[in-house]
């Protein structure tokens, strides 16, 4: 028998299989090229960046997988990472805030009287109490979203709650 293979012309770009008294001719399958008459596995990751700026590309024999960072996942496999709206995917932020996506994360939109946590992944309630500066003259209440001022008998809050006002009651009752 001769190997017609050793002759690296007999299945030009295609993997050549001896055979008693013949050969044949196969093509790769995807993921595989030829070198020196076989097909060998192709290292996607060698060949730029398959999986994008946010994930790590990992060759498998015949393909490739993307190890996609926090915040990011391939829509395919073998697909670059993308961003993952968080926004569509749960109630974050929710019910004292609006969810803003950002690349790779979220951050929140927080409603009036509330503020966002350090990592600006949740808002909570300011306690305006604790600032000081409100309610001069009474207690101060806080509460979910905003405040309320306790005023002693004859004295009200006034418009900006900053401090306890006394009540006219000849010019209010007449």
């Amino acid at each position: 028998d001769i190997d017609e293979c050793e002759n690296r012309l007999a299945c030009p770009g295609q993997e050549c299989a001896n055979a008693p008294g013949s050969f044949q001719c196969l093509p790769c399958r995807d993921g595989y090229r030829v070198h020196n008459g076989r097909c060998k596995d192709i290292d996607e990751c060698a060949t730029g960046l398959p999986c994008g700026p946010h994930g790590r590309c990992s060759n498998t024999e015949g393909s490739f997988r993307c190890l996609c960072g926090q915040g990011y996942r391939g829509d395919a496999p073998g697909g670059p990472c993308a961003d993952v709206n968080e926004c569509l995917e749960g109630e974050f932020c929710f019910p004292h805030g609006e969810c803003l996506n950002t690349d790779g994360s979220y951050t929140c939109l927080c409603a009036p009287g509330f503020a966002p946590v350090p990592s600006g992944t949740a808002c909570l309630d300011v306690d305006e109490c604790q600032r000081g500066g409100v309610c001069e003259g009474g207690l101060c209440a806080n509460t979910d979203g905003s405040f309320d001022c306790r005023c002693p008998a004859g004295f009200r809050a006034g418009p900006d709650k900053r401090a306890c006002q006394d009540v006219d009651e000849c010019r209010e009752y007449g």
